[in-house]
């Protein structure tokens, strides 16, 4: 189980390296999605059903509709949050694996006790 998790998430959750690989992800999908031929059962917007009962082309086309929206809103956020996060953390001069200045603990104060 700890391996599937390590290949599912290979960094922290906020990290640069998370969000790409969630954007690259859907990206992935839509394109499987498209290549499968899901986008003809987007007809379903339009009131007609072309080769397929009407539940099916819902279901289809629904996958498409959502991975569409996902390609095409999500996935360059979450690039551009990937992009950013990375120039800070190379302006900060933070090392690849450091955890990021947002999550990192506070420094512990020293003590003033006699």
């Amino acid at each position: 189980m700890k391996r599937l998790l390590h290949i599912l998430a290979p960094a922290g959750f906020f990290s640069a390296r998370y969000f790409a690989t969630r954007a690259a992800g859907l990206c992935v999908l839509f394109a499987l999605a498209h290549l499968c031929g899901l986008r003809e059962y987007t007809t379903l917007l339009s009131g007609t059903v072309e080769g397929a009962d009407m539940r099916t082309s819902m279901i289809l086309g629904s996958i498409y509709l959502l991975l569409y929206f996902a390609a095409v809103l999500v996935a360059p956020v979450l690039a551009l949050a990937a992009g950013i996060l990375r120039l800070c953390q190379i302006l900060r001069g933070a090392s690849r694996t450091s955890t990021p200045a947002i999550l990192a603990p506070p420094p512990l104060a020293a003590s003033s006790r006699p």
